[in-house]
């Protein structure tokens, strides 16, 4: 799946740079904070694998939304539309598996 992701993201950045765009490969602010929140919730102990796949369903839904918000702006191109459209329902799909996991860890 990080593989997938990385692909994801590489795709994206193709679409904005053909476009004359500057494709930015940092993380985002609220990426940073997710992570490291993740990090400090870890350092108190705990089920860290149960308290990571929490986590991890949490950034899926979140990219999940922003990936529909980003369809329905009606923004973009047909080419960008086709391939934000593809990672969604691949977003989707990763998301029902870490959900099924996270059911199976309750």
């Amino acid at each position: 799946m990080v593989r997938e992701s990385q692909t994801m993201k590489s795709e994206l950045m193709g679409l904005i740079t053909e476009r004359g765009g500057n494709a930015d490969d940092s993380s985002t602010t609220a990426g940073a904070l997710h992570r490291t929140w993740i990090d400090i919730k870890n350092s108190f102990g705990g089920d860290h694998a149960e308290s990571t796949l929490e986590n991890v369903v949490f950034g899926e839904k979140a990219a999940i939304d922003s990936y529909q918000d980003a369809l329905e702006s009606g923004d973009l191109c047909p080419q960008s539309t086709i391939v934000i459209a593809d990672q969604l329902i691949k977003l989707k799909a990763s998301y029902e598996k870490f959900k099924s996991i996270e059911k199976t860890t309750e």
